[in-house]
């Protein structure tokens, strides 16, 4: 579900590739999320220097595998939420630059790990990218709300929200959620490249900088990590958030 490569440089700089391949829309689910939390949180002891994430089969993820996620128990819901969550804290605390390389459709929780990237690489075709949680009834937290406006601005960031829009990947080029637009098959060796380059910095400046460049967005996450997900499990039980996913799963 989780398929790492290290990509050879001429510079030896070392970027892994993480990617998500679960077909056919590389919807997350617990099982994923772990082996993404823990490629994340090890890079650093296999000496890896930044890393990519990207989606299989010209998608990047369609989010949680919602019908999957419906049919779990109180339990298995809870380390599942979990997961998702650590996922989130492990990309947004990383100690080392993150590109994301998006291939295609980058939904709801695919488009929320790519927030917390330091890059974004998108193809120039054929991309839907949207956090449309609130469909289903959830809140969207206030961490993704900041990350979100920390690149499109507050207001853009509330109407995206609250309208679940979905944006193609020019008008996502213009608003800052892709820093590069190119055609698919470029979209992992420009991610890498970008990742190249930033290890070629001298590194205590580099990591110096973009420590302060993240320093607000990790002041979120500390506030995000303090909640208990019994929070977030709670309100998926929640009568109009089931009867929400109801109508999404009939669609």
């Amino acid at each position: 579900m989780l398929k790492v490569c290290d990509h050879k440089l001429f510079s030896d700089n070392r970027v892994r590739e993480l990617q998500i391949s679960r077909p056919p829309v590389n919807a997350l689910n617990f099982e994923l999320l772990e082996s993404l939390k823990e490629e994340v949180l090890t890079a650093t002891d296999d000496g890896v220097g930044a890393l990519v994430l990207s989606g299989a089969g010209g998608v990047f993820s369609a989010g949680m595998d919602i019908k999957e996620t419906a049919s779990l128990s109180r339990t298995d819901l809870t380390r599942t939420f979990q997961a998702l969550k650590d996922v989130t804290l492990a990309i947004g605390y990383s100690s080392i630059p993150i590109a994301a390389a998006v291939s295609g459709n980058c939904l709801g929780a695919g488009a929320v790990f790519s927030l917390f990237c330091d890059y974004r690489v998108m193809s120039k075709h054929r991309v839907s990218f949207g956090i449309t949680e609130v469909k289903g009834g959830m809140k969207i937290n206030p961490h993704i709300v900041y990350a979100l406006g920390r690149i499109v601005g507050e207001h853009q960031a509330q109407n995206l929200i609250l309208g679940a829009k979905l944006l193609d990947a020019q008008t996502a080029y213009q608003s800052g959620l892709a820093d590069e637009l190119v055609s698919r098959q470029l979209v992992v060796s420009r991610a890498v490249a970008w990742c190249d380059r930033i290890l070629k910095l001298p590194p205590g400046a580099m990591a110096g900088t973009r420590d302060a460049a993240r320093s607000k967005l990790r002041e979120t996450l500390a506030v995000m990590e303090a909640e208990a997900i019994e929070v977030r499990v709670n309100e998926w039980f929640e009568e109009d958030v089931q009867s929400s996913l109801r109508r999404l799963l009939k669609a």
